[in-house]
């Protein structure tokens, strides 16, 4: 979270991303491939991130902070554990290779849970949420 600028005096607004993280041998094993592919082809971009699958990303004012946890939080304590299968590569030919998700449809169900509050993650008109309906790591 990280301060991106001010909207009303004295209120800052941050920047949200939420994801799910991988356990640490499949992080490892990601983060072999991303060195292995930079050792290959000469390339630095996004080695510095950690391997994730996105949410959702929203901007919010930082006093509001403690509710949108609250409510996630009493999302994520309801929604059941789920497998995440990933199969094959993927790209966004101009900037983005990633991993595609086989198994969508619990993410897709969560991103729609969460959708729920989005009311909570609206700072205003200019800054709504935005919510990844597309699962790749």
């Amino acid at each position: 979270m990280k301060p991106i600028i001010q909207t009303l005096p004295g209120y800052r607004l941050n920047e949200y991303m939420l994801v799910l993280n991988p356990h640490e041998e499949l992080r490892s094993k990601i983060s072999q491939v991303r060195k292995d592919f930079a050792d290959t082809y000469r390339t630095t971009s996004g080695m510095n991130m950690r391997p994730h699958l996105a949410l959702v990303m929203f901007n919010q004012i930082e006093m509001m902070e403690e509710r949108v946890v609250n409510r996630l939080r009493t999302v994520g304590m309801g929604y059941h554990p789920f497998k995440v299968e990933m199969k094959d590569f993927g790209s966004y030919p101009s900037h983005t290779i990633y991993i595609n998700v086989a198994t969508k449809v619990p993410i897709v169900g969560l991103v729609k849970e969460l959708k729920e509050a989005r009311f909570l993650m609206k700072a205003d008109d200019d800054h709504k949420p935005h919510f990844l309906e597309d699962p790749h790591m």
